[in-house]
Parts: C-alpha cells; sequence; structure tokens
C-alpha cells in the first residue's frame, strides 16, 4: 500500500513521474492533478468500507465525500481525518433531504457546500472557472473542484445489450480532479448513476455543454501549529 501511495504521489508534483519521457518533454500544464487511471484507483478502490459509500447522495455530497477520499489516500492524514469520508456519506444517508434539492437557488447550494465542506476540514472557495484548480494542481497543490451543473444529462448503459439511453438531469455536480490547461481537458469524477460514479475525461466543450454556473475550489485546511511550536 505505501509503495501504491508512492507511486500516486508523483501525479501531484509538478511534472508527473520523473521517469516517464513523456513527462519530461511535455510541458506542466499537460499533467495537471492525477491522470484517470490514478484517479480510479484513488477514488474507487474499496477500502475499510464500501468502494463508493456515497452512491444515492446528492451530487454535490458525492463530491465532497470524494474529496476526503482523495486527500486522505493521497497522504494529507494530518489534514484530513481518514474515516472522514465513510462518516460523512453515513451521516447524509440517513437525512438525504438536506442538501442537492432541485428549485433551491445555486447561491444558496453552494454556501451551503462551501459551510460543510468547512466543517470537514476543508478549504472552499469560489472561483471564476476551473482554470484556477489546474493551475494549483499543476505546482503540486492537493486540489479538487466541485463544478455545479445547469443542463446535465446522464448516460445509463444497459449491463446486458451495452445499449446507452440518455436522461436529462438538468442540475447536477462533477468534480474536477485533474486535466490539462492546453485544451483546456478535464479528468472529472461523476457520481450520477446506479454504480456510485465514474471517472472520465471531459474535453472543455462537453463541460461547456452542461451549463456550468459556479465552481467552487477544495483543498486541506493547513496544519496549525501547537502552542509550543508557535512559541518557539
Amino acid at each position: 500500500m505505501r509503495t501504491q501511495k508512492d507511486y500516486l504521489m508523483q501525479f501531484m508534483r509538478l511534472g508527473g513521474p520523473a521517469s516517464s519521457s513523456k513527462a519530461s518533454s511535455a510541458p506542466p500544464e499537460a499533467s495537471a492533478g492525477l491522470p484517470p487511471e490514478a484517479a480510479r484507483v484513488l477514488l474507487l478502490s474499496p477500502g475499510p468500507g464500501p468502494s463508493t459509500p456515497w452512491c444515492g447522495l446528492p451530487a454535490e455530497y458525492a463530491c465532497l465525500a470524494a474529496t476526503l477520499r482523495l486527500f486522505t489516500r493521497l497522504g494529507c492524514a494530518e489534514q484530513v481525518d481518514e474515516t472522514a469520508c465513510d462518516r460523512l456519506c453515513s451521516t447524509f444517508a440517513e437525512d438525504p433531504i438536506r442538501g442537492g434539492a432541485e428549485g433551491v437557488d445555486i447561491s444558496q447550494r453552494e454556501s451551503s457546500f462551501s459551510e460543510l465542506a468547512a466543517a470537514w476540514d476543508l478549504d472552499a472557495r469560489p472561483v471564476a472557472s476551473a482554470i484556477e484548480p489546474l493551475e494549483a494542481m499543476v505546482k503540486g497543490r492537493p486540489t479538487t473542484c466541485c463544478v455545479f451543473l445547469d443542463a446535465y444529462v446522464g448516460v445509463l448503459e444497459d449491463p446486458e445489450t451495452g445499449e446507452e439511453s440518455e436522461q436529462e438531469v438538468g442540475s447536477h455536480c462533477v468534480l474536477i480532479i485533474g486535466g490539462d490547461l492546453l485544451g483546456p481537458t478535464f479528468v472529472t469524477f461523476d457520481p450520477w448513476g446506479t454504480a456510485g460514479g465514474e471517472v472520465s475525461l471531459w474535453p472543455d466543450h462537453a463541460a461547456q455543454a452542461a451549463s456550468p454556473v459556479s465552481w467552487v475550489v477544495l483543498s486541506p485546511k493547513p496544519v496549525m501549529p501547537d502552542a509550543a511550536s508557535a512559541t518557539s
């Protein structure tokens, strides 16, 4: 597990793995945050609890829970409690009406989301677009971005026939966890669907088609020095 975490942490550092010839020849903007493969391992691999404990929760709660899991598995244990993801999901599974209600003003949803993030030891800050969090990821900072959408269309696949059908969802949230600034293209965790979500690449035109209306950057709160350290 330690070796796996060390490998994955390389993707949060400037330029990605040092041994990658592609990373050494590409500009740093081409490897912001996590690539899809690493993101799937971090977010969707089972741990002590369920692999997708946020399944069935409102989308913004699922994105917040996924962020807590991501930061914990990236080694931010001093800033984010390793049990936080499962505890948040257990808490709100009992009271799903507390968030994500359709018809609620987007500014109210964003404000409630930011307050909830702060209660779970995360800094939450609204930004003008997804570019700023990608820039933070390029610098190796643990960062995600919850995007509030107004015209999301979900795709369901029939497990027996493989046929896909679209469903107009409307109000929804997805989580940006990587990408590049050259497209831009976003590595996105989408909690929609019966399986508890998936990680995929979203080109900018796909993101714009879902009508993004708000972006909230999430990062671990800085560790405050204790009194002894502060006075030494």
